[in-house]
């Protein structure tokens, strides 16, 4: 693939990545995100691979990166697209204003897309404002959406839920179950196996909860502040006190910060833009725009965050 010059801009560069890059890949993520060593390895170990990383570089040194990564499928019903997530698109603070994260996620798609990897490409914006930024100068568009609730305390419930511990492939099982009839990426064995070592070094992880009514399955993580983060929380019963009491009995916390489906029955005032998407032809676009959207939007679940 050639290397681009970026527009009016003469000293920076958009390319791939080589193996010779790792370095820097990783110096630029850690200068950007502040993640602990422990968990970018466990990224590159799972996911650096040559052709599904690009860089900018500006004055001959690496500036800016971004990943395109295999998640698994898109779910639509009984259509199944194959799903690519851009992430960890990051520019050094010295150098933001230049567009050169925006020409990343432009060269990602086109990668993505004209070389018939993937059929939809998504992408988690790291907060609210670069939902704009993005659709102003690119095709993605806003698509999947979550509910997202703060407790300090969680209500005493009188019902018996019981929280366990499961491996990836049984939380996998039991989530492609709840979500059917709901537009969702249904995440492959390497992106299960990826988030549960996420989980796993922050004190979480895959969780099931059997209720008298039904049951649901649960994904963990504590945050450093001591903090509960409910990755996603997904039931086929409406009683989520019930399965958050069990949880608040297992992980005790003074606060706990909830994602669930955007369902039809949830506050509008809860619910909040998740993710991105695009797509790579007309017949994919038409699959998008019938899906059906009557029980919940569209959910992007657990991203990498």
């Amino acid at each position: 693939m050639e290397v681009s010059a970026m527009e009016g801009i003469a000293e920076d560069i958009i390319r791939p990545a080589s193996p010779s890059d790792e370095e820097d890949l990783r110096r630029i993520w850690k200068t950007v995100f502040g993640d602990s060593d422990e968990l970018i390895k466990t990224f590159f170990d799972s996911y650096f691979a040559e052709y599904s990383v690009f860089l900018a570089e500006s004055e001959s040194r690496p500036v800016a990166a971004g990943h395109i990564i295999h998640v698994g499928n898109l779910a639509l019903g009984t259509e199944r697209l194959l799903c690519g997530m851009i992430y960890s698109v990051a520019t050094l603070p010295d150098f933001r204003g230049r567009g050169l994260g925006t020409a990343i996620v432009r060269d990602l798609l086109s990668l993505g897309f004209p070389e018939n990897l993937y059929e939809a490409i998504v992408l988690c914006p790291s907060s609210d404002n670069l939902f704009e930024y993005y659709s102003s100068r690119t095709d993605l568009i806003d698509w999947f959406y979550v509910a997202q609730t703060h407790y300090s305390s969680i209500p005493i419930s009188s019902d018996n839920a019981t929280l366990r511990e499961v491996d990836a492939k049984e939380y996998a099982t039991l989530r492609g179950e709840i979500l059917s009839g709901i537009p969702h990426i249904e995440f492959d064995n390497k992106a299960l196996s990826f988030q549960s070592s996420l989980c796993k070094q922050y004190g979480g992880g895959f969780f099931s909860a059997d209720l008298p009514k039904g049951s649901a399955c649960v994904l963990i993580e504590i945050q450093a502040d001591g903090a509960v983060w409910i990755k996603e929380l997904l039931s086929d019963t409406e009683d989520e006190h019930s399965i958050l009491f069990a949880v608040s009995e297992m992980f005790p916390s003074s606060e706990y910060l909830v994602r669930t489906p955007a369902y039809a029955s949830k506050p509008a005032s809860q619910i909040r833009r998740f993710g991105m998407l695009s797509w790579s032809n007309m017949n994919a676009k038409e699959q998008m725009d019938n899906a059906d959207k009557s029980l919940a939007l569209p959910y992007y679940g657990i991203a990498f965050d």
